[in-house]
């Protein structure tokens, strides 16, 4: 009898544990992914002048997929740098027309700054100072210290992008209550057939 007593202990410690870790790690990695494809056409993004509005908040990871769609032998990248300004160092291979590659990076500075095709002919003007820029606003989170009001700007995107949550959802909410219910069952098991042994 002792020794089925301490399996019980353990199986139930183990259970605890496991839903705690599970609890845990979820809230840890709380952050979201923010997707967005920008097609690169001549002298802007998606088929404007310009570039789309991309909005983010700070700490979301940042992922853009950038397809090449200039005509004819046109290359165009993506640039996020000192020139834009911004604090960020962030350029892409140049793409020509069907090229395809994916850039991600943390949005830890907030601000607003310029994303740009840095394209310079040799002759002519850049491919910047015909139009190809857009902007990106990485709002600021507030230190959970400052319990100071916080006055938030709210902006519409003209991006279609995709949020890919990383904080806890329905499944992992379910696996949370499927262990629960199991470790309650298995307590509630081992109280009955302790009592009836006695």
């Amino acid at each position: 009898m002792g020794s089925m007593y301490r399996g019980h202990i353990i199986l139930t410690v183990t259970i605890i544990l496991a839903v705690a870790l599970l609890t845990l790690g979820s809230e840890v990695g709380a952050s979201t992914t923010r997707s967005f494809t920008l097609y690169l056409n001549d002298y802007g993004y998606n088929a404007s002048k310009g570039g789309p509005l991309i909005v983010v908040n700070q700490g979301d990871l940042v992922r853009i997929r950038l397809i090449g769609n200039g005509s004819g032998p046109v290359v165009h990248d993506f640039a996020l740098d000192e020139y834009s300004p911004s604090p960020y160092s962030i350029r892409s291979n140049r793409l020509s027309r069907g090229q395809v590659q994916v850039i991600e990076f943390v949005a830890n500075h907030p601000g607003e700054f310029k994303y740009y095709c840095s394209v310079a002919p040799a002759y002519g003007e850049s491919h910047r100072s015909r139009g190809q820029e857009g902007t990106i606003v990485v709002r600021a989170t507030a230190p959970q210290q400052d319990q100071r009001t916080t006055v938030t700007e709210t902006r519409a995107t003209t991006v279609t992008d995709t949020v890919q949550p990383q904080s806890p959802d329905v499944s992992a909410i379910i696996v949370i209550a499927a262990v629960l219910a199991v470790a309650i069952v298995g307590v509630g098991v081992w109280l009955i057939r302790s009592r009836s042994r006695r």
